[in-house]
């Protein structure tokens, strides 16, 4: 749902449902998604100490 995708991502990267869909259909689906929850981690590290 948009409430999920908007939970998942951070204020300067947003995650759409055609990232999922991308995916979904790649073959190192488990590698990109860690790089991917690692760079929103670090994409929410980053904004909050701009603050």
């Amino acid at each position: 749902t948009q409430e999920n995708l908007s939970q998942a991502s951070s204020s300067s990267l947003p995650v759409t449902r055609g990232v999922v869909e991308a995916l979904r259909s790649e073959h190192d689906q488990d590698i990109l998604a860690k790089r991917l929850a690692s760079e929103l981690a670090l994409s929410d590290v980053l904004g909050k100490a701009t603050l």
